[in-house]
Parts: C-alpha cells; sequence; structure tokens
C-alpha cells in the first residue's frame, strides 16, 4: 500500500489488470474490485440493469425503458437491501417455492437475488435449484456471500453452483482493507459490473477503490 501511495496509474487499466490477477489466482472467469460487498450489491443490479451500455449506466437511477425488477426469497431480506435499491432496482418477493420462482422470471425481471448468511435461518431454495430454474428463462443470479470466506473454497462454489455473480467483502476474515471487496462471476456481467463502477460516471462513482 505504502509503494502504490506513490506510484501513478491509470485506474481504468488498474481495475483490469487487477480483476485478471484476482481472477487467475482464485479460478474464475472473471473479478471486479469494489469498496465491500454493500457496493458490491448496488454495482451487481447495475450491471444486470444497465449491461455495458453507456447511456443506460449514465441514466441509472432512472431505469425508465430497462429491466429493474429483482426476484427475491422473503427469508433472504435483510437491512442490505438497500444497495440494490440504491441502484434503482425493485424487489419482487417470493416464497421458498420453485414453482412460484419459475412464474415470477417474467421479461422484466433483470436478475434473481440470492443472500448466503449466518442471518438467513429461515426456509429457502438451495441456490443450485435456483440457479437451475433461473437460468432457464435466460435470467441471471446474483450473489450476496459477504462474509462466506472462510473456507476460501467459498470463492468459487457459489459459481460451480450456477451464480453469475458473486460479492464478498474484503474487510472480514479475507482481512483486506476495510473499504474493499470483490465481484466474481461471469465475464461479460463482470465487464458490465466495471463499467458502472467508479472511475466511470456511474451509480458507482462514489464507490470509489483507492489504487492502494
Amino acid at each position: 500500500m505504502a509503494a502504490a501511495s506513490r506510484a501513478f496509474v491509470d485506474m481504468q487499466e488498474l481495475h483490469l489488470a487487477a480483476g485478471r490477477r484476482i481472477a487467475e489466482l482464485v479460478g474464475v472467469d472473471a473479478a471486479h474490485v469494489c469498496t465491500g460487498a454493500a457496493a458490491g450489491i448496488a454495482i451487481m443490479a447495475a450491471a444486470c440493469m444497465a449491461g455495458t451500455d453507456r447511456d443506460r449506466i449514465a441514466q441509472l437511477p432512472n431505469t425508465t425503458g430497462m429491466k429493474r425488477k429483482f426476484i427475491v426469497q422473503r427469508s433472504h431480506h435483510n437491512p442490505y437491501d438497500q444497495a440494490l435499491r440504491v441502484a434503482g432496482g425493485e424487489f419482487v418477493d417470493i416464497g421458498a417455492d420453485a414453482d412460484e420462482l419459475a412464474r415470477a422470471l417474467t421479461p422484466d425481471v433483470a436478475a434473481v437475488f440470492y443472500t448466503i448468511a449466518w442471518f438467513c435461518t429461515r426456509e429457502s431454495l438451495a441456490l443450485p435449484q435456483v440457479t437451475e430454474i433461473a437460468h432457464r428463462a435466460a435470467v441471471p443470479v446474483i450473489v450476496d456471500a459477504a462474509a462466506e470466506v472462510p473456507p476460501p473454497e467459498n470463492l468459487t462454489r457459489f459459481i460451480k453452483e450456477g451464480a453469475d455473480l458473486v460479492t464478498f467483502s474484503g474487510g472480514k476474515a479475507i482481512r483486506g482493507p476495510q473499504s474493499s471487496g470483490l465481484i466474481l462471476g461471469r465475464k461479460d456481467l463482470i465487464e458490465a459490473c466495471r463499467l458502472n463502477a467508479a472511475p466511470n460516471m456511474s451509480i458507482g462513482r462514489p464507490m470509489k477503490v483507492g489504487k492502494e
């Protein structure tokens, strides 16, 4: 961190290079560094709504003309939901019911939002079942797994179970800087995350990762 503080870098180039290196180390398709898992939720949501379209990215949180609904199991609601709403997303609640999930996958759904956390104690559909149903409708699944490391195997586990994007906190048990986090997953969606994050003029612009 001290060495980085003395160097001037192009932040776009640094994000791309850091993402490639982290993806290589972890063993996933792609990675993006963010300022924590809450920022990761907002950026993942923005990526699913606006994609890589520069005009749409600049338009958020106004979602006119975009898919803006995120299906969530009621048992997964928690205070971090606000991060998704910041990006302009709207929740569609379902129970722990596969048929209800399938019916909810309408053309205006941007993604299914799934939380893996110690406080999600009520009944819920398992992630592999959710991803199978969502992918049949060509809908991505985004996962908040903020505190799910250790074990380190979880960095790839949820992607192997079908998740398209997963965010982790860097400042918890990973023991990185407090204002750090990771988004891991599908290469095209990670590129959308990058474009919806700082230093781009986007919903993620205030969530700026320092070069250090």
